[in-house]
């Protein structure tokens, strides 16, 4: 059977073929040094990176570049960093873009991108595949409390499934590195027409849960989770919580009739297997397919940003292969199996809870 996000997809993207489009994302931040700064754009957006045709995908929906406007009146054109872009679940693939930049000094920062058009039929805005998705961040240079550490986002805002008449909740797993307060809120999609937050639904300011009891039709729903993250700071002896940073991220949830399961889960040929998933980061690749004999494959983990954390070999003649990934955060990971000649053997996500 069919999974609802598929069947909504191939209903509506023959008729907007020539145009990328976007379910999702947000811009994540990183402190180099002084005023200089590292932005990562992360987008989710329909398209298979091995085969575009499985998926209604074009080569305009690929989006090479994404402009980044950084807030003080420049702006740069990234070339995405992740190759063709990363599946993450069915016909939906993860496109990343990085940039270091270095502002004149201290003050106020909103930086912000304008994809293409989102994709067709959501429910909460009005004519949505005639809409652009804007996401954006702000953030404070403050000679006394400069925002040094950002929040850090462990579980993907896509491959979310609700079931109609059922609670659904949603956690994005944000953290601050440095240990700072983080507050949650949600707010308006930027660039959508008629948008309004779901009847019933709320997030929890302090824990991140998004919460909406219940929905009552089935299809594709946007939200707009603003996470701000207050630093703490003594002045004059004082000890304030200072709001330095506001990050948005765009969450796009299906909402299915007939509850299908396994929505967010990735074709995983019968060759292998990946467990325990859910570990605490030590995870084995068992192999069982004919044609691992004679090959050598390869494993590439990435986390959420599109950066690679573990690289290695795998051949069935040496038996199961532990990879251990426990010094890394908990969170989701995707994983990548290439054969010898760089065709893909197999794709899926580990999720890391100690």
């Amino acid at each position: 059977m069919r999974k609802l996000h598929w069947i909504l997809l191939l209903v509506f993207l023959p008729f907007f073929a020539e145009a990328s489009h976007y379910t999702s994302g947000y811009i994540s931040l990183k402190y180099i040094s002084g005023t200089t700064y590292q932005a990562t754009i992360v987008t989710f957006v329909v398209g298979n990176p091995e085969n575009s045709y499985l998926c209604n995908d074009t080569t305009n929906a690929n989006q090479d570049t994404m402009r980044l406007y950084w807030g003080d009146g420049n702006s740069t054109l990234l070339t995405r960093s992740n190759g063709k872009g990363d599946s993450v679940c069915e016909c939906i693939k993860m496109n990343t873009y990085v940039a270091i930049h270095t502002f004149p000094g201290p003050g106020n920062y909103r930086l912000a991108f304008d994809a293409s058009v989102r994709v067709p039929g959501i429910m909460n805005m009005s004519n949505s595949s005639f809409t652009d998705m804007v996401i954006f961040h702000t953030f404070t240079i403050n000679p006394i409390s400069a925002d040094t550490s950002f929040p850090v986002i462990t579980n993907p805002p896509i491959c979310s499934l609700g079931c109609l008449s059922k609670c659904y909740t949603f956690n994005l797993g944000a953290y601050s590195p440095a240990g700072d307060s983080l507050s949650y809120s949600l707010g308006y999609c930027l660039g959508s027409i008629g948008y309004v937050i779901p009847p019933n639904a709320s997030i929890n300011p302090v824990t991140g849960t998004l919460t909406w009891c219940s929905p009552n039709f089935p299809g594709l729903y946007n939200f707009s989770i603003r996470i701000t993250t207050y630093h703490r700071t003594i002045i004059s002896g004082d000890t304030l919580q200072i709001p330095v940073d506001t990050e948005e991220v765009e969450l796009q949830a299906t909402i299915d009739s007939a509850c299908l399961s396994g929505i967010n889960t990735i074709k995983n040929p019968a060759g292998y297997s990946i467990y325990p998933n859910p570990s605490n980061g030590i995870f084995t690749v068992a192999l069982n397919h004919p044609e691992l004999v004679a090959g050598l494959q390869t494993i590439t983990i990435y986390n959420t940003f599109g950066e690679t954390i573990y690289e290695g070999t795998l051949k069935q003649v040496q038996g199961n292969c532990e990879i251990n990934l426990s010094t890394q955060p908990n969170g989701i990971y995707l994983y990548r199996i290439l054969n010898s000649d760089a065709t893909l053997f197999g794709e899926g996500k580990v999720i890391i809870q100690k």
